[in-house]
């Protein structure tokens, strides 16, 4: 079974992984800006709506 696999598989499924967690961290960074810039908006709203 483990001679099948040779290095060059090894590396790009490891490249491929590096890619995938690069990816999700980057997701989930725009999705924090997201939503904080979401919640200024909401509390800019909601002060303008007291005044």
């Amino acid at each position: 079974m483990y001679s099948k696999i040779n290095r060059g598989n090894i590396i790009w499924l490891s490249l491929r992984g590096q890619e995938a967690v690069e990816w999700v961290s980057n997701a989930i960074l725009s999705g924090i800006d997201t939503l904080s810039t979401i919640a200024v908006v909401n509390m800019t709203k909601m002060g303008m709506d007291h005044e």
